[in-house]
């Protein structure tokens, strides 16, 4: 799996001050059912992100990005998301844009989670 350019949603330089970047993640829908048929993990498209396979591969890449970055600019904690972000989902406006509000009271517990480890 391919790390793509992440946004943060809630970081250190947020309204809210956490120290460290944390990361909710959703799969590639194109690129994901193919590299879980590679591996011989079947299911639905939401149900491989549960799959202890898939959350290696992704934590992997996680580390490999930050491998590249700065400390203060690594991935600390992630979560990894079944469901797909979209203008249906309310997480994205027509022009697919994140909205930043809605996915933090969405997942404000497992964000603030996060923070209470």
């Amino acid at each position: 799996m391919r790390p793509r350019r992440c946004r943060p949603v809630w970081s250190g330089s947020g309204p809210e001050g956490r120290p460290y970047l944390v990361a909710l993640l959703v799969r590639d829908a194109e690129l994901a059912p193919v590299w879980a048929a590679r591996h011989g993990i079947e299911g639905t498209l939401g149900e491989p992100a549960g799959h202890l396979a898939v959350r290696k591969e992704v934590e992997r890449a996680v580390e490999a990005a930050d491998a590249r970055l700065n400390h203060i600019d690594q991935v600390k904690r992630l979560l990894l998301l079944s469901e797909e972000r979209s203008p249906e989902s309310g997480e994205l406006p027509p022009s697919l844009t994140l909205r930043r509000r809605v996915i933090e009271a969405k997942y404000r517990r497992f964000l603030q989670s996060f923070y209470a480890m």
